[in-house]
Parts: structure tokens; C-alpha cells; sequence
């Protein structure tokens, strides 16, 4: 479980990487923030591609193999991005980068289910999916006691370097085990995605995605601008760095708290994280990133969000069987990113067309809705069942 939290930290580490390199990136290029939307975009397509075809491949041929595969695809991606002098050439990169990132989670996640004990498996599960949290919250120590001014560079290094070193023990100590598979379940891997919209499941698959779209449109139309807008705002590097670290590291708290208070309350907790982003949220909209509750609003925005994310996530490994639950682990993910790209984009034109910071937090709370009534839909659907099964399993 350590190995797969690792992995999961490291593509936690990297999706962070262009966020916080983006001032400095902005001025050692010298092009405007705008400018870099499509490498924000590509790389969030990269993320949904990588889950769904990462996804399928490990029901297919094996979990451990198809994650060690990602994780090599996105080291070696995100090393390439230190050799990048365009916009264009820094956008590819991020595009692999992004599939390597989707398929760790994927399988990640489905590996965590398997190998975890059966009862308490949803605790092993959040806990697995708490080291992109963990991850997350890295980059703004770096931009924080790093050297000034922080070039560009320096955390694609890192997040490059860190993943293929990792990858070695991965390969040597993570095993393709499966320690439980319920009795009587098919081990077949034909289903696929049909399986996903099987008459029992297809309107709980449906809400799935919806919540999981909400929420990551959320968060990334907010962390992919949020330390250029703190500067723009007057914050000193260092602190709109640590200001966005708090959300990552608050959001590490939720998924920690996240693992016993799902196995007890459900879906209820999803609901609980869900209306803290949007306070948090709609308070930001109200009052700017000027207000001296700043840095508890950031917090309490991550705590919601991150952790509901990771609920989902758990949610996600436990609703669907075996013999499919890489492919409906991905799918969900897949969804949650064609929803956040959205984010980047309407982050990026809102920047151009000169709109306050404080609007970057009108959108996320159309999207948190979204997600609070995806998951009520939900509740109604799977709550019982989605109960049974994570506390019980």
C-alpha cells in the first residue's frame, strides 16, 4: 500500500508542477498567462485519455503492468519539459505527462481495492488515494525555501527525476496480488465498458461522473491560476505559493479524516465536504483575495474539495466488480477531467478579458452545485448499497 501511496504522490507532485512554475515561466518567456492555457488544457485531456485507455489495458493485462508503463510515460514526460523553449512544445509534453498520471490512478486505485483486507478495505483505499493530496502539497515547499527567483525548470526536475527513480522499486517490490475476489464473481475482463452501463448501475455511473466533473472543475480552475492571481493581487511569490500549498494541504487532512468518516457516514460525508467548498467558495466570490480571512478560506476550500475527491475516488474502486473496476475506476477519473478542462480555459479567457480575481470563484460554485446534487442523486440510487459495501468490505 506505502508503494502505491507513492505513486500516487508523485502524479499528485507533477500535476502541480505547471501551476506553480507559471510566474516564473510567464517571466522567463515573456508571453502572457493566456498564453499558456493550452498547455493547462492538453494536459487535463492527457489525464482523461490516460484513465480510460490505462484503465481498460489494466483489466486487460494486468494492473501492476499497465501502472509501471504509466509511470515511466510520465517521468520521462515531465523531464522533457525541461528542454521545452515554446508553448506548443511545453503543451505536448504536458498532454504524456497527463496520460501517465491518468493511468497510475486508475490502477492505482483498483490495485488498492484488491489487495486491501476485505473489511476495512475502504480505509486502505482513501488512504492510497490521500498521496495525490500529499503530493500536491510539495511543489509550494519547494517555491517556499527555494532559492529566489525559483527558475522554471526546477520543479519539472523534480517531479521528473522522482518518478523514475521511484520506478525501480516498483518494479521490484509491487506485486500483481490479489488477496480477495468475491465468491462467485467472473474474472472475465469482456465486459468493459458495457459493464458500466449495465441496468443496475448505469444511472449510479451516470451521477458518479457528474460529481466527480463538478468537483475537479472546481479545483483546477482555481489552483491552475490561483498563485499568478495572489501576485497579481499584490501577495509576494513566496506567499501566493504557500497560500495555494494550503489548499493541497489541507485537502491531505480531509483525505486522512476522509478514510474512517466515509466507512461510518456514507455518502452523507461527500455531502459534508461538498457544502464546505461551496461556503468557502461563494465567501472568496464575495470578498476577493484581498480579505484578511484569506488563508482560512483557502483552507477550508481544499479541505472540502480535495477530500470530497478523494471520497469519490474510494467510492469509484468499490461500486463497480472486479473484473471491470480498472476500466469503471477510469471512467469516472476520465469524466472528472473532461470536466476540469474547463477550468483552465474559462480561467484563462476570464484573465484576458480583465475580469477581477474575485470571479475565478463565481464558476467553481455553479460547479460545486453540480456536484452536491450529483451526489444527493446518488445517495438516493446507492447509499445503502455504497455503504454496505465500503464499511462492510
Amino acid at each position: 500500500m506505502l508503494l502505491l501511496l507513492l505513486a500516487m504522490a508523485s502524479s499528485g507532485f507533477v500535476l502541480q508542477t505547471l501551476s506553480f512554475s507559471l510566474p516564473a515561466l510567464v517571466r522567463a518567456w515573456g508571453v502572457d498567462a493566456p498564453a499558456l492555457s493550452a498547455a493547462f488544457t492538453l494536459h487535463l485531456l492527457g489525464i482523461t485519455a490516460g484513465a480510460l485507455a490505462f484503465g481498460r489495458l489494466g483489466d486487460l493485462v494486468g494492473r501492476r503492468r499497465v501502472l509501471l508503463g504509466a509511470a515511466a510515460l510520465q517521468g520521462i514526460a515531465t523531464l522533457a519539459c525541461v528542454a521545452c523553449s515554446s508553448t506548443s512544445g511545453l503543451a505536448a509534453m504536458r498532454l504524456l505527462a497527463g496520460m501517465g498520471i491518468g493511468g497510475i490512478a486508475a490502477n492505482a486505485v483498483a490495485l488498492a481495492v484488491d489487495m486491501a483486507p476485505r473489511r476495512g478495505s475502504s480505509l486502505w483505499t482513501t488512504l492510497v488515494l490521500s498521496g495525490v493530496a500529499v503530493g500536491s502539497s510539495l511543489p509550494a515547499l519547494v517555491v517556499h525555501w527555494g532559492a529566489a527567483p525559483m527558475r522554471w525548470q526546477l520543479l519539472f526536475w523534480i517531479g521528473g527525476a522522482g518518478t523514475l527513480l521511484l520506478l525501480p522499486v516498483l518494479a521490484l517490490a509491487l506485486p500483481e496480488k490479489r488477496q480477495h475476489t468475491a465468491a462467485g464473481e467472473p474474472t472475465d475482463t469482456r465486459g468493459g465498458f458495457r459493464e458500466l452501463f449495465a441496468p443496475q448501475r448505469a444511472w449510479i455511473t451516470v451521477t458518479l461522473w457528474a460529481a466527480f466533473a463538478g468537483s475537479m472543475l472546481a479545483m483546477h480552475l482555481v489552483t491552475s491560476w490561483l498563485p499568478l492571481l495572489l501576485e497579481a493581487e499584490g501577495h509576494a511569490a513566496t506567499r501566493a505559493a504557500t497560500l495555494t500549498g494550503w489548499i493541497h494541504a489541507a485537502g491531505v487532512g480531509a483525505v486522512f479524516l476522509s478514510a474512517p468518516a466515509f466507512a461510518r457516514f456514507g455518502l452523507h460525508w461527500l455531502s459534508v465536504l461538498l457544502g464546505i467548498a461551496f461556503t468557502s467558495a461563494a465567501l472568496l466570490a464575495a470578498f476577493g483575495l484581498g480579505n484578511g480571512a484569506l488563508g482560512v478560506l483557502m483552507i477550508a476550500f481544499g479541505f472540502g474539495l480535495v477530500g470530497s475527491q478523494s471520497v469519490l475516488g474510494t467510492l469509484a474502486g468499490h461500486l463497480y466488480p472486479e473484473r471491470c473496476r480498472s476500466t469503471g475506476v477510469g471512467a469516472a477519473m476520465a469524466a472528472g477531467r473532461l470536466g476540469s478542462m474547463v477550468g483552465p480555459l474559462a480561467g484563462g479567457a476570464m484573465q484576458a478579458a480583465g475580469y477581477p480575481a474575485r470571479s475565478m470563484f463565481t464558476l467553481p460554485l455553479w460547479a460545486i452545485a453540480v456536484a452536491l446534487l450529483a451526489t444527493g442523486l446518488l445517495a438516493s440510487l446507492a447509499g445503502r448499497a455504497g455503504r454496505n459495501h465500503t464499511a462492510g468490505s
